[in-house]
């Protein structure tokens, strides 16, 4: 009882300070951010890619020449930096390497800097290593950041114990390098601006309070006693199991949907306790072999859906090379994509399961069932409209494989 009103307490204590801090996010209108309102909050390639990299250019359109790159690169012990003509930096998006895409590549005349940007994507299988082997082959010093959100390993390179990289985080060094950039900028207002507002997104995308003196006030809380701290740390534990929970029931109810609906199929659910790649297949029963499936799969929150190759990565090259000539199924005009190893693929694109906006509609009796439906209605119709054609792939790269 004694530990539970302590609880009470803080969380009320919390509540009240979240309340204050609302409405002085509403005078400031810091809701409003111009990523969020485009929907582009999440994409690697357009929004975070193509942002830093235009910071870090010194020929890009902020016209402050080498400043930005010179802060980001202070960042590196790195003894042949005091080499480099910064001015003379060329900047590469997407660079082609020939067995794949580097995300951001800096050419710096005396050393290069490969940077592969994760925001939700998986690791694709020996990405670091092939990069790595392009950077021996550029014949210069070179460094390669692994960037995520929280600066987690890259579960690829796991397999490769002596390749080396940068473990980078938004939540950390890209956000410090943000502070500096903005007090570069303070005097023209356009480019501060937006540069803080790329700031809110990522704190928002990082989990981190958008509000620093909240985020001061709530500290000095938690400071105040060992009471609060102690109940601090239990109500954090608890809530990673909460969090799982919660999201695993909604998603239970998903899978129940499509498993009673589609009883004539394979219906199953992935949802690890750590919450890394949970996902929904839908695929025939009458074929032997699954080479594609109906998919429902996210990312740190991020939902989508579409038509997945099974098992792509783990296929030998000769199973590659035919189930590569199905890539195209014509649902370009629906909205979908053909990318890595998905035959389709398309973005839920008003929800995001890891921002707190979602997560409130599902405590919500009136919007719970709207996001269910906005969740199961477009995957329904992707079902009904392709079902018979995806058979007709499984049954056709199962022959060709056989013969």
């Amino acid at each position: 009882m004694i530990i539970a009103t302590k609880h009470n307490h803080l969380l009320n204590e919390v509540i009240h300070i979240r309340k204050r801090y609302a409405l002085v996010d509403k005078l400031v209108a810091r809701p409003f951010n111009i990523f969020s309102i485009l929907r582009v909050e999440r994409n690697e390639r357009f929004t975070h890619s193509a942002f830093i990299a235009e910071l870090l250019n010194p020929k890009g359109t902020h016209c402050q020449g080498d400043i930005f790159l010179i802060l980001f690169l202070r960042q590196f012990d790195w003894p042949e930096i005091q080499q480099i003509d910064t001015s003379k930096a060329k900047i590469n998006i997407e660079l082609y390497i020939g067995d794949g895409f580097i995300d951001i590549w800096l050419d710096l005349g005396v050393v290069c800097l490969c940077i592969e940007n994760k925001i939700d994507a998986g690791d694709q299988k020996d990405q670091l290593l092939r990069y790595h082997r392009y950077c021996v082959h550029n014949n210069k010093p070179y460094k390669m950041i692994y960037l995520t959100l929280d600066g987690h390993d890259s579960e690829d390179a796991k397999n490769e114990p002596d390749l080396q990289y940068l473990r980078w985080s938004y939540r950390e060094h890209i956000m410090i390098w943000l502070d500096l950039c903005v007090r570069e900028s303070a005097r023209i207002s356009g480019l501060r601006e937006t540069i803080y507002q790329y700031q809110q997104l990522l704190k928002r995308l990082c989990g981190m309070l958008q509000n620093e003196n909240e985020a001061m006030e709530l500290n000095k809380l938690l400071k105040k006693d060992f009471e609060h701290f102690e109940a601090a740390n239990n109500i954090h534990e608890q809530f990673k199991v909460a969090k799982y929970e919660f999201k695993h029931d909604f998603w239970n109810s998903v899978w129940t949907h499509l498993r009673d609906r589609y009883s004539n199929y394979d219906v199953e659910m992935w949802f690890p306790i750590n919450q890394k790649h949970p996902k929904i297949t839908v695929s025939s029963k009458i074929v032997n072999e699954r080479y594609a499936c109906f998919c429902i799969e996210y990312l740190q929150g991020n939902p989508y859906f579409g038509i997945l190759s099974y098992d792509y990565f783990k296929r030998k090259p000769e199973e590659k090379e035919v189930i590569d000539t199905y890539a195209e199924l014509n649902l370009s005009k629906q909205g979908f994509i053909e990318t890595g190893p998905w035959f389709a693929l398309k973005n839920y694109e008003n929800l995001d399961f890891s921002d707190l906006n979602t997560l409130s509609k599902l405590f919500s009796d009136n919007e719970r069932p709207k996001v269910f439906d906005e969740i199961i209605n477009p995957f329904k119709e992707l079902i009904d409209t392709n079902g018979e054609r995806l058979l007709e792939i499984n049954l056709e790269i199962s022959q060709k494989l056989s013969s």
